[in-house]
């Protein structure tokens, strides 16, 4: 899954009461996935999503003995849940970070 990954939440500079975000472009991959469940309600949202929280409901042992998570992954925008079973994930940083004023990177009005 590609997503809009927030490093850090940079806290405000006296005089301001804003935070600043270091963010990056990012891939987030689950491994060995089972059991996947999908459903997205994409009625008038936009094709961006906006992971609301991951957690972690249930463990349990693969039969080659390997530890195995059910992750559930809930959006804001759109009503949106996925849900798997999953040996693992990571997070690999497709750039470097940059700041900005909002938890996610502007757009660029270059082509």
């Amino acid at each position: 899954m590609s997503i809009q990954y927030i490093l850090n939440w940079i806290a405000p500079v006296e005089g301001s009461s804003w935070y600043s975000f270091s963010v990056c472009e990012a891939r987030l991959t689950f491994r060995s996935v089972s059991e996947l469940q999908v459903s997205m309600d994409w009625g008038d949202a936009m094709l961006d999503a906006e992971i609301d929280v991951v957690r972690i409901l249930k463990s349990r042992t693969t039969p080659n003995g390997s530890p195995e998570n059910y992750y559930e992954i809930e959006f804001n925008t759109p009503e949106a849940r996925i849900a798997l079973w999953s040996t693992g994930y990571e997070v690999v940083l497709l750039e470097e970070p940059q700041l900005s004023s909002q938890t996610s990177i502007p757009i660029s009005d270059e082509a």
